[in-house]
Protein backbone atom coordinates (compact mmCIF):
# COMPACT_ATOMS: atom_id res chain seq x y z
CA UNK A 1 0.00 0.00 0.00
CA UNK A 2 0.79 3.64 -0.54
CA UNK A 3 -0.94 4.96 2.03
CA UNK A 4 0.90 7.58 4.43
CA UNK A 5 -0.40 6.66 7.96
CA UNK A 6 0.52 6.34 11.38
CA UNK A 7 1.41 3.97 13.80
CA UNK A 8 0.95 3.41 17.26
CA UNK A 9 1.35 0.55 20.21
CA UNK A 10 -1.32 -2.07 19.77
CA UNK A 11 -3.68 -3.50 22.20
CA UNK A 12 -2.31 -6.90 24.01
CA UNK A 13 -4.74 -9.43 23.09
CA UNK A 14 -7.34 -10.07 25.59
CA UNK A 15 -6.88 -13.22 26.91
CA UNK A 16 -4.79 -12.54 29.99
CA UNK A 17 -2.45 -16.19 28.89
CA UNK A 18 -1.53 -14.61 26.08
CA UNK A 19 -0.85 -10.77 26.67
CA UNK A 20 2.87 -10.76 27.59
CA UNK A 21 4.37 -13.44 24.93
CA UNK A 22 1.79 -11.89 21.98
CA UNK A 23 1.93 -8.42 22.61
CA UNK A 24 6.14 -8.82 22.94
CA UNK A 25 6.22 -10.43 19.49
CA UNK A 26 3.54 -8.30 18.00
CA UNK A 27 5.49 -4.71 18.51
CA UNK A 28 8.52 -6.33 16.68
CA UNK A 29 5.98 -7.19 13.44
CA UNK A 30 4.94 -3.86 11.53
CA UNK A 31 2.43 -3.67 8.64
CA UNK A 32 4.08 -3.39 5.56
CA UNK A 33 1.94 -0.37 4.44
CA UNK A 34 2.74 2.99 4.90
CA UNK A 35 -0.20 4.38 7.13
CA UNK A 36 0.69 4.96 10.50
CA UNK A 37 -0.11 1.44 12.01
CA UNK A 38 -0.68 -0.13 15.12
CA UNK A 39 2.59 -2.72 14.25
CA UNK A 40 0.72 -5.59 14.65
CA UNK A 41 -2.20 -8.39 14.25
CA UNK A 42 -5.08 -6.39 16.38
CA UNK A 43 -8.32 -7.85 14.46
CA UNK A 44 -11.57 -5.63 15.09
CA UNK A 45 -14.07 -7.05 17.79
CA UNK A 46 -17.51 -8.00 16.84
CA UNK A 47 -19.80 -9.40 19.60
CA UNK A 48 -21.10 -13.49 19.77
CA UNK A 49 -24.48 -14.02 19.09
CA UNK A 50 -25.67 -17.93 19.73
CA UNK A 51 -27.97 -19.98 21.97
CA UNK A 52 -26.20 -21.40 25.44
CA UNK A 53 -23.01 -20.70 27.20
CA UNK A 54 -20.37 -19.01 25.71
CA UNK A 55 -18.51 -22.20 24.69
CA UNK A 56 -16.48 -23.67 21.59
CA UNK A 57 -19.61 -26.30 21.52
CA UNK A 58 -22.16 -23.54 20.85
CA UNK A 59 -20.04 -21.77 18.34
CA UNK A 60 -19.30 -18.90 20.17
CA UNK A 61 -16.82 -16.25 18.03
CA UNK A 62 -15.33 -14.87 21.12
CA UNK A 63 -14.44 -18.39 22.96
CA UNK A 64 -12.76 -19.18 19.24
CA UNK A 65 -10.86 -15.83 18.87
CA UNK A 66 -9.51 -16.36 22.26
CA UNK A 67 -11.01 -12.90 23.18
CA UNK A 68 -13.20 -12.03 26.12
CA UNK A 69 -16.77 -11.56 25.53
CA UNK A 70 -18.23 -7.63 25.74
CA UNK A 71 -20.82 -5.46 26.36
CA UNK A 72 -22.18 -5.76 22.80
CA UNK A 73 -22.16 -9.73 23.18
CA UNK A 74 -25.40 -11.40 23.20
CA UNK A 75 -24.77 -13.43 26.22
CA UNK A 76 -25.50 -12.11 29.77
CA UNK A 77 -23.51 -9.90 32.20
CA UNK A 78 -22.70 -12.74 34.07
CA UNK A 79 -20.84 -14.60 31.44
CA UNK A 80 -17.86 -16.31 32.48
CA UNK A 81 -16.02 -15.51 29.33
CA UNK A 82 -16.62 -11.30 30.15
CA UNK A 83 -13.32 -10.03 31.58
CA UNK A 84 -13.63 -9.74 34.99
CA UNK A 85 -12.47 -5.90 35.46
CA UNK A 86 -9.60 -4.53 38.40
CA UNK A 87 -10.76 -4.79 42.24
CA UNK A 88 -8.09 -2.36 42.62
CA UNK A 89 -7.83 0.09 45.59
CA UNK A 90 -8.35 3.60 44.71
CA UNK A 91 -5.32 4.71 43.36
CA UNK A 92 -3.92 1.81 42.01
CA UNK A 93 -5.30 1.69 38.73
CA UNK A 94 -2.69 2.43 35.31
CA UNK A 95 0.16 0.23 37.51
CA UNK A 96 1.14 -3.02 36.57
CA UNK A 97 -1.30 -4.28 39.74
CA UNK A 98 -4.67 -3.32 37.58
CA UNK A 99 -5.42 -6.52 35.22
CA UNK A 100 -7.02 -3.78 32.92
CA UNK A 101 -4.21 -1.82 32.55
CA UNK A 102 -2.01 -4.56 31.49
CA UNK A 103 -4.37 -5.88 29.19
CA UNK A 104 -4.37 -2.56 27.99
CA UNK A 105 -8.11 -1.88 28.14
CA UNK A 106 -9.71 1.03 30.30
CA UNK A 107 -11.52 0.37 33.42
CA UNK A 108 -14.67 -0.31 32.66
CA UNK A 109 -17.36 1.67 34.47
CA UNK A 110 -19.27 -1.38 35.03
CA UNK A 111 -17.07 -3.82 36.49
CA UNK A 112 -14.24 -1.94 37.90
CA UNK A 113 -16.17 -0.69 41.35
CA UNK A 114 -14.00 -0.24 44.04
CA UNK A 115 -11.61 2.40 42.04
CA UNK A 116 -14.51 5.03 41.03
CA UNK A 117 -14.36 4.40 37.56
CA UNK A 118 -18.35 4.65 37.48
CA UNK A 119 -18.21 8.61 38.86
CA UNK A 120 -19.78 10.37 35.59
CA UNK A 121 -17.35 12.59 33.63
CA UNK A 122 -19.51 15.85 34.95
CA UNK A 123 -19.16 14.58 38.57
CA UNK A 124 -15.15 13.70 38.00
CA UNK A 125 -14.86 17.67 36.58
CA UNK A 126 -16.43 18.89 39.52
CA UNK A 127 -14.20 17.28 41.85
CA UNK A 128 -11.15 18.26 40.02
CA UNK A 129 -12.26 21.53 40.53
CA UNK A 130 -12.25 20.72 44.18
CA UNK A 131 -8.90 19.49 44.05
CA UNK A 132 -7.63 23.25 42.65
CA UNK A 133 -9.91 25.27 44.80
CA UNK A 134 -8.73 23.17 48.07
CA UNK A 135 -4.99 22.60 46.87
CA UNK A 136 -3.81 25.13 49.12
CA UNK A 137 -5.39 23.63 52.31
CA UNK A 138 -4.54 20.14 51.23
CA UNK A 139 -0.64 20.36 50.15
CA UNK A 140 0.52 19.71 53.73
CA UNK A 141 -1.38 16.31 53.79
CA UNK A 142 0.84 13.12 54.03
CA UNK A 143 -0.70 9.80 51.19
CA UNK A 144 -2.38 8.60 53.90
CA UNK A 145 -4.73 11.23 54.93
CA UNK A 146 -5.37 12.20 51.34
CA UNK A 147 -6.22 8.58 50.99
CA UNK A 148 -8.65 9.22 53.77
CA UNK A 149 -10.50 12.51 52.84
CA UNK A 150 -14.00 12.15 51.43
CA UNK A 151 -16.25 14.86 49.49
CA UNK A 152 -19.55 14.73 48.54
CA UNK A 153 -20.28 16.72 44.64
CA UNK A 154 -23.81 16.93 44.01
CA UNK A 155 -25.26 14.72 45.88
CA UNK A 156 -23.08 11.50 45.52
CA UNK A 157 -21.29 10.79 48.93
CA UNK A 158 -18.20 8.91 49.52
CA UNK A 159 -15.68 10.18 46.84
CA UNK A 160 -11.93 9.93 47.41
CA UNK A 161 -10.75 13.08 45.55
CA UNK A 162 -6.90 12.23 45.90
CA UNK A 163 -7.86 8.45 44.08
CA UNK A 164 -9.62 9.17 41.18
CA UNK A 165 -9.37 6.31 38.84
CA UNK A 166 -6.07 6.94 36.38
CA UNK A 167 -7.47 4.70 33.99
CA UNK A 168 -10.57 5.69 32.28
CA UNK A 169 -9.54 9.03 31.06
CA UNK A 170 -10.97 8.62 27.63
CA UNK A 171 -13.90 7.00 29.21
CA UNK A 172 -14.24 10.29 30.83
CA UNK A 173 -13.35 12.40 28.58
CA UNK A 174 -10.71 13.64 30.45
CA UNK A 175 -8.79 15.65 27.12
CA UNK A 176 -6.23 18.21 27.37
CA UNK A 177 -6.16 21.85 25.99
CA UNK A 178 -4.59 22.03 22.64
CA UNK A 179 -3.61 24.96 20.33
CA UNK A 180 -2.77 24.73 16.59
CA UNK A 181 -0.05 26.86 15.33
CA UNK A 182 2.93 26.72 12.74
CA UNK A 183 5.50 24.36 13.62
CA UNK A 184 9.16 24.58 13.13
CA UNK A 185 9.42 21.21 11.92
CA UNK A 186 6.52 20.57 9.32
CA UNK A 187 3.23 23.17 8.13
CA UNK A 188 1.31 23.37 11.17
CA UNK A 189 1.55 21.81 14.46
CA UNK A 190 -0.14 20.85 17.74
CA UNK A 191 0.79 22.56 21.14
CA UNK A 192 -0.10 21.74 24.37
CA UNK A 193 -2.07 24.52 25.90
CA UNK A 194 -1.47 23.76 29.34
CA UNK A 195 0.91 21.85 31.60
CA UNK A 196 0.55 18.16 31.40
CA UNK A 197 2.72 15.60 33.16
CA UNK A 198 4.26 12.69 32.09
CA UNK A 199 2.07 9.70 31.26
CA UNK A 200 -1.28 11.72 31.23
CA UNK A 201 -3.78 11.25 28.86
CA UNK A 202 -3.74 13.95 26.33
CA UNK A 203 -6.14 13.29 24.37
CA UNK A 204 -8.07 10.88 21.80
CA UNK A 205 -6.88 10.81 17.61
CA UNK A 206 -10.38 10.45 16.19
CA UNK A 207 -12.01 10.55 12.52
CA UNK A 208 -13.80 8.73 10.34
CA UNK A 209 -13.94 4.88 10.55
CA UNK A 210 -13.18 3.11 6.98
CA UNK A 211 -12.18 0.11 6.04
CA UNK A 212 -8.46 -0.93 5.24
CA UNK A 213 -9.51 -1.25 1.49
CA UNK A 214 -10.74 1.88 1.20
CA UNK A 215 -8.17 3.49 3.53
CA UNK A 216 -5.48 2.03 1.11
CA UNK A 217 -7.58 3.87 -2.03
CA UNK A 218 -7.23 7.24 0.08
CA UNK A 219 -4.21 6.98 0.72
CA UNK A 220 -2.67 6.85 -2.51
CA UNK A 221 -4.68 10.13 -3.64
CA UNK A 222 -3.46 11.68 -0.27
CA UNK A 223 0.05 10.38 -1.49
CA UNK A 224 -0.08 11.79 -5.02
CA UNK A 225 -1.92 14.87 -4.50
CA UNK A 226 -1.26 15.90 -1.14
CA UNK A 227 2.21 14.08 -0.08
CA UNK A 228 0.25 14.19 3.87
CA UNK A 229 -1.97 12.21 5.18
CA UNK A 230 -4.45 11.99 8.18
CA UNK A 231 -4.98 7.95 8.04
CA UNK A 232 -3.92 6.28 11.34
CA UNK A 233 -4.67 2.28 11.50
CA UNK A 234 -7.08 1.53 14.34
CA UNK A 235 -6.39 -2.57 13.71
CA UNK A 236 -6.33 -4.96 10.81
CA UNK A 237 -9.83 -4.08 9.81
CA UNK A 238 -9.93 -0.69 10.24
CA UNK A 239 -8.34 2.69 9.74
CA UNK A 240 -8.67 6.23 11.23
CA UNK A 241 -9.31 9.11 8.28
CA UNK A 242 -9.11 12.59 10.19
CA UNK A 243 -8.73 14.38 7.01
CA UNK A 244 -12.52 15.44 6.82
CA UNK A 245 -13.50 15.11 10.59
CA UNK A 246 -11.01 14.87 13.45
CA UNK A 247 -9.65 16.92 16.63
CA UNK A 248 -6.10 19.24 16.82
CA UNK A 249 -3.98 16.06 17.36
CA UNK A 250 -4.02 15.20 13.86
CA UNK A 251 -1.87 17.95 13.48
CA UNK A 252 0.68 16.45 15.47
CA UNK A 253 4.30 16.17 13.51
CA UNK A 254 6.67 13.02 13.34
CA UNK A 255 10.01 12.78 15.61
CA UNK A 256 12.50 9.86 16.30
CA UNK A 257 12.71 11.78 19.83
CA UNK A 258 8.33 12.01 20.54
CA UNK A 259 7.42 13.20 24.10
CA UNK A 260 4.12 11.70 23.27
CA UNK A 261 3.15 8.32 22.21
CA UNK A 262 0.13 6.58 20.50
CA UNK A 263 -1.13 3.80 22.11
CA UNK A 264 -4.47 1.48 20.75
CA UNK A 265 -6.69 0.43 23.67
CA UNK A 266 -9.82 -1.15 23.94
CA UNK A 267 -12.18 1.37 25.52
CA UNK A 268 -15.97 -0.80 26.65
CA UNK A 269 -15.25 -2.87 24.04
CA UNK A 270 -13.92 -0.89 21.59
CA UNK A 271 -10.19 -0.23 20.01
CA UNK A 272 -9.39 3.74 20.89
CA UNK A 273 -6.53 5.66 19.26
CA UNK A 274 -4.90 7.04 23.22
CA UNK A 275 -2.31 9.78 22.84
CA UNK A 276 -0.28 9.81 26.28
CA UNK A 277 2.95 12.42 27.24
CA UNK A 278 6.15 10.84 27.43
CA UNK A 279 7.29 13.14 29.35
CA UNK A 280 6.38 16.81 31.54
CA UNK A 281 4.78 18.90 28.45
CA UNK A 282 4.93 22.86 29.09
CA UNK A 283 1.96 25.40 27.71
CA UNK A 284 3.84 25.94 24.19
CA UNK A 285 5.50 22.82 23.84
CA UNK A 286 4.75 20.71 20.51
CA UNK A 287 3.16 17.50 20.38
CA UNK A 288 5.51 14.60 18.82
CA UNK A 289 4.96 11.01 18.08
CA UNK A 290 6.78 8.80 16.24
CA UNK A 291 4.57 7.72 13.03
CA UNK A 292 7.01 4.71 12.78
CA UNK A 293 7.40 5.11 8.77
CA UNK A 294 10.68 3.92 9.06
CA UNK A 295 9.77 0.71 9.28
CA UNK A 296 8.78 0.87 6.06
CA UNK A 297 10.10 0.87 2.49
CA UNK A 298 11.47 4.23 1.59
CA UNK A 299 10.01 4.83 -1.69
CA UNK A 300 6.49 4.50 0.08
CA UNK A 301 7.37 7.17 2.67
CA UNK A 302 6.31 11.15 2.30
CA UNK A 303 9.07 13.29 0.92
CA UNK A 304 8.76 15.17 4.32
CA UNK A 305 9.25 12.42 6.71
CA UNK A 306 13.36 12.28 5.25
CA UNK A 307 13.66 16.11 6.42
CA UNK A 308 12.60 15.36 10.03
CA UNK A 309 14.44 12.65 11.56
CA UNK A 310 14.99 14.52 14.97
Amino acid sequence: SAAQSKQATSAKPQQQQQQEQEHSNNDNNNNNNNNKNTGSATHQFFGCKHEGKCSAENDCSCVGNHSFCEKFCGCSMECAQRFAGCDCKRGQCRTDDCPCFVAHRECDPDRCRSCQSYLPPHIVSSVMQWLRDNESKTNELDEEQKAAVEIAVNGMNGITPFTLCANCACTQERKKRLWIGRSDIHGFGCFAAESIKRDEFVTEYVGELISQTEADRRGKVYDEQYNISYLFNLNEEYCIDATRKGCKMKFANHSIAPNCRAKIVTVNGDHRICIYAQKDLAPGDELLFDYRHDNVDNAQQPNWFHHNQK
